[in-house]
């Protein structure tokens, strides 16, 4: 299960910075935010990212963005 530093850290490796985003005020689930400058991608929701190995989130990080520019 990766954790949010490893999450933040594979991002970094990319050139992105990641926020969560808490969905509502009382219910603990966030979404995963990369962002840099004043490009942003919501990548899903933390608990179906943590399930992921490094390689597919690394493959999920490259392919995401890389559809927006």
């Amino acid at each position: 299960m990766l954790l949010e530093d490893d999450i933040r850290l594979v991002a970094g490796l990319h050139g992105w910075k990641v926020a969560l985003h808490r969905l509502h005020p009382e219910n603990p689930v966030y979404s995963v935010i990369i962002y840099w400058r004043r490009r942003r991608h919501c990548l899903g929701l933390l608990s179906e990212l943590q399930r992921l190995s490094i390689e597919d989130l690394t493959v999920l990080i490259l392919s995401s963005t890389q559809r927006q520019e």
